[in-house]
């Protein structure tokens, strides 16, 4: 595994564009720079490093490989790469830089859901290197043992290679759609190999894509739509070979395509959403089969939708919200049969619905949130009976409280974050009961929200971004105890560091006065760019803050200025902080004299 290096080194880039320098760590200020006019400015030694304001990490894309948290860190020096953790600051890195430089090496291209799945102890996604295009990888989380899987489909052009998309875990091996000149796009696999990385079935056997999409894992079964170029896109079954590979059902007979919707598989079986032209949009199970794969319940009789959102599963049944017209929108449970698909409980008898949401499976329970005018924002949880469907937790209502939200189970509890009036939007965990939902940690102080997001399970530990106020948006862990809620590391480690917009310009004097913004004490240094007629500046702010620098010419541009009334300069600020990493910045002005 690899580190990005927090060392000296700088990519100077002038003009009017900014300049990004990736500067050491400033223990001291740095060395006097010379007056282009003559003489030297001493630069004073910056004040004591009681606070450093380090920038945010844009991290992505979480996932569990077989207890390693596996995901993606897009910055300024690497573009976005695949990156490891343990939940130790010693153990996160970066496993390898596929792409060139500041490419990015991790490639979601923008609209995929599922770039990335694990099965067999390797995290297989999408990478690209540059020379290749976008192709299947394989990581085991570390350099050497990350590398190009296979090349599917050529990158040149004029030939136009999607790569590998929805990926999606199955008894050991990976599937995936991808695009070949040969196949077009259709249904492959991998275990993250060469050799066992093939095309599962030419679905389409024209000119024509099959395209399958909505690849989702139930059991030892995948469940998909595709097309076949004769019935439409719709619903397939594959058991990862070619002759265990096909329609389930032409749920809308002929070339009409079925539009299914939320595939979720739950207890063995698929559920999801079809609108048959006569039920309106309604729940739907399949096993595979085609005299199998039948209407659970029309919830709404008629034409009008049910509206079925949230499919969650919890066990052997299927839970989820629907609006059967007379009810509200309420919670439901399934278990693929009519009598069995009923609503759990109605939280306001003879009143509109309180829109439960959330719906997330965590110790046994089914929890979700839900509001009503006596209780405000609460936490259930239910076990799909009446009697079990009981309310946990509420929260205060105020212009700053929120639902519970960014719910997920880890262990046993459910995590899940909430404002909950006086400390912010901070990090809580229930274990189903009142006394047992508390709040983790107050990360960022005080009224002040910590905003923990992305939150994930990976093995028996929580991993979650969160800002504390000085170091940004980081990777932070949890174990459940406030003691053991920590950030992980501070990835991007260099100090907040803006040249404002915001410019007083003397015209009297031909001076500008630039706006700076830094993160810690330590010292900017302000020098002119090439034949720019500037003076030197320099200043030590004493702590995280704005200050300013003074852009002066220097006698020959006072000369310019007085002949011309204008003079363009070009600028490098240079920033060395009392902590953490520096940088530089380049801009252009226009000194004016009137």
């Amino acid at each position: 595994m690899s580190r990005p290096r927090r060392a000296a080194g700088r990519i100077a880039v002038t003009g009017t564009a900014a300049a990004v320098a990736i500067g050491g760590v400033a223990a001291s200020a740095p060395e006097a720079s010379s007056a282009r006019d003559g003489g030297a400015i001493d630069a004073p030694t910056p004040p004591a490093c009681d606070e450093v304001r380090t920038r945010s990490s844009r991290t992505a894309h979480f996932i569990d490989g077989d207890g390693t948290l596996f995901f993606t860190v897009r910055n300024r020096r690497f573009g976005e790469e695949l990156w490891v953790s343990d939940g130790t600051s010693g153990s996160t890195g970066m496993v390898k830089d596929i792409g060139p430089g500041r490419a990015d090496g991790f490639d979601a291209a923008g609209y995929d859901r599922s770039p990335m799945a694990a099965a067999g102890g390797l995290v297989l996604f999408a990478g690209d290197d540059g020379v290749r295009g976008r192709q299947l990888w394989a990581s085991d989380g570390t350099e050497a043992g990350t590398a190009l899987v296979k090349e599917i489909g050529s990158s040149a052009p004029p030939y136009y290679d999607e790569g590998p998309a929805s990926l999606t875990g199955m008894g050991g091996a990976v599937y995936f759609s991808a695009e070949d000149e040969a196949h077009g796009h259709e249904l492959w696999r991998s275990d993250g190999t060469e050799a066992g990385t093939a095309l599962v079935k030419d679905l389409r056997p024209t000119e024509y894509d099959g395209y399958p999409r909505n690849l989702t894992a139930v059991g030892d079964r995948l469940f998909f739509t595709a097309r076949d170029g004769v019935h439409g896109e719709e619903l397939w079954v594959s058991d990862g070979t070619e002759a265990g590979t096909a329609l389930a059902k032409d749920l809308r007979p002929g070339v009409s395509s079925s539009e299914v919707r939320g595939l979720t598989g739950v207890g063995g079986r698929a559920f999801f959403l079809f609108d048959d032209g006569v039920h309106g949009e309604e729940l739907w199970t399949s096993d595979g089969t085609a005299a199998g794969t039948v209407l659970a319940k029309d919830i709404r009789p008629g034409r009008r939708y049910a509206e079925v959102r949230e499919l969650t599963g919890l066990g052997n049944m299927l839970f989820f919200t629907a609006d059967d017209g007379v009810h509200g929108r309420e919670l439901w449970t399934s278990d693929g049969t009519e009598a069995g698909t009923v609503i759990v409980k109605e939280s306001l008898p003879g009143r509109p619905s309180a829109f439960p949401d959330y719906l997330t499976a965590a110790g046994g329970h089914l929890f979700f949130t839900r509001w009503n005018r006596a209780h405000g924002y609460s936490l259930w949880k239910t076990d799909g009976t009446r009697v079990g469907t009981v309310r946990v937790k509420s929260f205060p209502r105020g212009p700053a409280a929120t639902y519970p939200w960014d719910l997920v189970g880890v262990g046993g509890s459910l995590y899940f974050r909430v404002d909950d009036g006086v400390h912010g939007d901070e990090l809580w965990r229930s274990d189903g009961t009142e006394a047992g939902t508390v709040l983790v940690r107050d990360i960022r102080r005080g009224s002040r929200a910590g905003y923990p997001r992305d939150l994930a399970a990976v093995g028996d530990r929580l991993y979650f971004t969160a800002n504390d106020g000085i170091h940004g948006d980081e990777l932070w862990t949890s174990d459940g105890t406030g003691a053991g809620t920590m950030m992980v590391d501070d990835i991007d480690a260099h100090v907040i560091f803006r040249v404002l917009r915001r410019t007083e310009p003397n015209t009297r004097k031909g001076t500008l006065r630039v706006g700076v913004r830094v993160g810690a004490a330590g010292t900017i240094e302000m020098t002119p760019v090439g034949r720019s007629l500037l003076r030197p500046a320099t200043v030590t702010p004493g702590g995280p803050g704005e200050s300013s620098l003074l852009l002066r010419p220097t006698r020959e541009g006072r000369r310019t200025l007085r002949r011309t009334g204008r003079l363009v300069v070009t600028a490098e600020f240079t920033y060395s902080p009392c902590g953490g990493v520096g940088a530089s910045r380049t801009r252009s002005y226009t000194l004016r004299l009137r």
